[in-house]
């Protein structure tokens, strides 16, 4: 939905077609049954006055795709502009389909705010140990793998926090 504004309201086909390098293939393809029709969105309020088909389906397909509009403003416009009959199917089918833009959203803050957490927790749980092993080897003058065996931390985790502690 966010085209960048150079191919904001466009549809484009992108076709494959036979190119011969090597060799003569006699065989039979429809490459003509190939092909990807790329369409890119634009900007909901900034609808055209054009008659042209193409146009229409764009804007049309924007209507449905916007978060912009509430969903009985879009039956609304659906019905005057487009001339589609609003019927209960219809709008239970774009209900859904307004919700379900709301629950990827929701899904994606969620997600991406538990591995930020995750992440945070983790390199300040690793700084606070490396701060405490140090001042534990200095306070008893022991070395820092001494400390590290004394509050019983494993091998694997004392050389990831001996990286740490060299890096700064």
């Amino acid at each position: 939905m966010d085209a960048p504004l150079y191919a904001q309201n466009t549809i484009t086909e992108y076709n494959i077609q036979q190119n011969k390098l090597y060799g003569d293939f006699n065989g039979k393809a429809r490459y003509d049954l190939m092909s990807v029709v790329m369409i890119c969105l634009g900007n909901p309020d900034a609808y055209a006055a054009d008659d042209n088909e193409y146009r229409k389906l764009l804007d049309l397909l924007t209507l449905l795709s916007t978060h912009k509009f509430a969903p009985d403003e879009k039956l609304n416009r659906l019905e005057h502009d487009y001339h589609i009959a609003t019927t209960r199917k219809l709008e239970e089918g774009l209900n859904t389909m307004c919700n379900w833009s709301e629950v990827v959203i929701e899904r994606i803050t969620a997600k991406v705010t538990q591995e930020v957490t995750q992440k945070v927790t983790d390199e300040v749980t690793q700084k606070v140990t490396d701060e405490l092993i140090s001042k534990i080897s200095r306070s008893l003058g022991i070395s820092y793998e001494k400390a590290c065996e004394i509050l019983e931390i494993s091998p694997a985790d004392y050389a990831s926090l001996k990286n740490t502690a060299k890096q700064e």
